[in-house]
C-alpha cells in the first residue's frame, strides 16, 4: 500500500467499534419493567449523589473545619462495608422487591430528616454523623438488592446488557448529582436540596 493511502475500514470493524462505544439498549426496548426500574434508579441515584455532596457542604458550613468535614468519610466507611457484605445475603433471604421497597423508603426518610434539620438550622454535628452512618448502611443494602432484581426482569441473553445499563445509570447519577446538588444548595439552600433528593425516591419506591 502506497504512502498516503488510507486503508478502508471494514463493516465488521465498524460494528465492533460501535458495540464497544455504544451501550446495548435492547433491555430498555423489550422490558417495560426494566425500563421503569432503570429510569427510576437513574433519578434516585442523582438524588443520592446530590445529598452526598450537600452534606459535605453543610457540615463545612456549620463547622468551618476540614477535619469535621473529612470525618464524614470515616463515619460512612464501616456501615458501607457491613452493608455491602450482608446486603446480598439479606436480598437472597427475603423478597427482593420488598427489601428494595423498604430500603428506598428508608433512604427517602433520611433525606426528609436532613431537610428538617437544615430548616431548623441545627448546628450540632453528631446528629448528622449518626444519620450519615444509618443512611450509608441502608444504601449499601439497597444497591445489591436492586442489582439482584434485574435477572428477573430480562432474559439470560440480555442480562449482560442490562447490567451494563445499570452501571451507566449509576455513573450518570454519580456525575450529575453533585453538580445539581451544589447548584440547588447554593441557590435555594440545603433544605431544598434534601427535599429534591427525597422526591427523587418516589419513582423508585
Amino acid at each position: 500500500m502506497g504512502a498516503g493511502t488510507i486503508e478502508p475500514v471494514s463493516t465488521s470493524r465498524l460494528s465492533r467499534w460501535r458495540s464497544t462505544i455504544l451501550a446495548d439498549i435492547t433491555p430498555l426496548k423489550v422490558s417495560v419493567d426494566f425500563r421503569r426500574i432503570f429510569f427510576a434508579q437513574l433519578v434516585s441515584q442523582i438524588g443520592t449523589q446530590m445529598t452526598a455532596v450537600v452534606l459535605l457542604l453543610q457540615i463545612f458550613d456549620i463547622s468551618r473545619s476540614n477535619l469535621a468535614t473529612g470525618l464524614v468519610g470515616a463515619v460512612a466507611f464501616l456501615p458501607m462495608v457491613i452493608g455491602g457484605l450482608y446486603g446480598g445475603s439479606i436480598a437472597d433471604a427475603r423478597d427482593r422487591r420488598a427489601v428494595a421497597y423498604w430500603t428506598t423508603t428508608g433512604l427517602a426518610g433520611f433525606s426528609l430528616v436532613f431537610a428538617g434539620m437544615a430548616y431548623s438550622d441545627l448546628r450540632l454535628l453528631w446528629p448528622y454523623y449518626v444519620l450519615i452512618a444509618g443512611q450509608t448502611w441502608l444504601s449499601a443494602i439497597a444497591q445489591p438488592t436492586r442489582m439482584a432484581i434485574i435477572p428477573r426482569l430480562v432474559g439470560a441473553e440480555l442480562l449482560p446488557a442490562a447490567n451494563a445499563l445499570a452501571q451507566i445509570s449509576w455513573n450518570i447519577g454519580f456525575t450529575l448529582g453533585p453538580v445539581i446538588g451544589a447548584t440547588i444548595a447554593k441557590s435555594y439552600g440545603f433544605g431544598w436540596a434534601y427535599l429534591v433528593d427525597a422526591l427523587s425516591f418516589a419513582g423508585a419506591v
